[in-house]
């Protein structure tokens, strides 16, 4: 059974398709990028993360359909004057 995830939020790394075709229910997700912002933590339907924390993780879908979310914390910088 094929099974989709589909990024949303950010841009995907281009070592990622935009969408996966899942034979194997065990994939390697490479750091989504979202200029101006920081990435912050994965979230997904179901399934689990090896790490919600790291941009660069695996992901274990679980059954059915799922979309995973790549979350982002807007950069702020310290101006010293």
């Amino acid at each position: 059974m094929n099974r989709v995830i589909l990024i949303k939020y950010g841009e995907n790394s281009n070592k990622n398709p935009s969408i996966y075709n899942i034979l194997n229910y065990n994939i390697s997700l490479s750091p989504a990028s979202n200029p101006g912002y920081a990435f912050s933590h994965w979230e997904a339907d179901n399934g689990k993360f090896s790490s919600t924390t790291m941009s660069s993780t695996t992901y274990t879908m679980g059954d059915g359909p799922t979309t995973v979310y790549a979350h982002f914390k807007i950069k702020t910088y310290n101006i010293n004057t």
